[in-house]
């Protein structure tokens, strides 16, 4: 009893110290010994002579001897902020218990009204190395929005946060936001060979037609896999199929899919992987769109071949 009381303190305690910098400056310190969760907001104003693009923040642990190890650099893109000098972010940093890292930045100061105008950073989840490490669930390549921890339990994540996220193939950063597309009343078809998607309204009439065409019901957001036959299954996805032909090509020359996956701006790998799943697409009611390197989107009219 005693050993599994002290393997619960343990695990409830930073054994290093921890340091997040940004440009090199030492931004926020948590001290080893310090009980865990954390959550703290910091704010940073850049300095006025600043003219850079781009901000890097570091994720440090201060090691034996004063040996400092960098465990995570963090870059995030300030679009449409051509100058920043003097410029106030609010940095929100949190730590559970089981030494995994969050980090998420506001533009504007603390006292500022958070609203769909103020632009929100999220970034990737990061495992602080630790003796005491309790068992987190790993990332599988392609995971979603919902398992990289994007998205909150009865919340919606608004337009105006910007994800930094990193490529689990090549590892490069790349800026995306997404939209809860069952807000918007839509369907999301992504391209197969780019980052492109073509959104459908539920409202369309040519649309509708195409899905009336099914002859059972329709695997949609929510549908759960014993609730359908492997014959009905099949169907499904051979009605998608003929939707789809009906599509416009993408700009690149590829294919607006159902099944297609939301891929890396870069390497071109599964970002988010379906894994030709149709309930894990239902379920992804989110649609990602990359905003650095900008991706397209296609709406409306333009969707149909003729």
């Amino acid at each position: 009893m005693q050993d599994e009381l002290n393997s619960i303190e343990e695990n409830a305690i930073l054994d290093k110290t921890i340091l997040l910098k940004i440009n090199n400056k030492i931004l926020v310190m948590f001290e080893s010994k310090t009980t865990l969760s954390i959550s703290e907001t910091v704010q940073y104003t850049v300095d006025e002579d600043y003219h850079e693009k781009k901000l890097y923040l570091d994720l440090m642990s201060h090691e034996l001897l004063g040996k400092e190890v960098l465990i995570k650099r963090y870059e995030f893109f300030l679009q449409g902020m051509a100058d920043l000098a003097g410029k106030t972010f609010s940095i929100h940093i949190n730590i559970n218990e089981y030494h995994v890292f969050f980090l998420t930045v506001i533009e504007g100061e603390l006292t500022e009204e958070v609203n769909y105008t103020t632009l929100i950073y999220q970034f990737d989840r990061v495992q602080i190395p630790s003796k005491h490490n309790k068992e987190v669930i790993e990332l599988q390549q392609g995971a979603t929005v919902f398992e990289r921890g994007f998205v909150e339990s009865g919340y919606v994540t608004p337009g105006n946060t910007r994800i930094v996220s990193t490529c689990d193939s090549c590892g490069i950063s790349f800026l995306y936001r997404m939209y809860h597309v069952g807000f918007s009343d839509v369907d999301y078809y992504y391209c197969d060979n780019c980052t492109n998607y073509l959104a459908v309204s539920l409202g369309d009439k040519k649309y509708n037609q195409l899905l009336d065409t099914l002859s059972v019901k329709r695997i949609s957001t929510f549908s759960q896999p014993y609730d359908f036959s492997d014959y009905e299954i099949q169907l499904n996805i051979e009605n998608y199929k003929l939707i789809e032909d009906k599509f416009i090509p993408c700009t690149c020359g590829g294919r607006f899919k159902y099944l297609a996956n939301c891929l890396c701006p870069y390497c071109k790998a599964p970002y988010i992987d379906f894994f030709n799943d149709l309930f894990r697409k239902a379920d992804h009611y989110y649609v990602v769109e990359i905003a650095e390197p900008k991706s397209e989107s296609f709406y409306g009219e333009s969707t149909w071949k003729e």
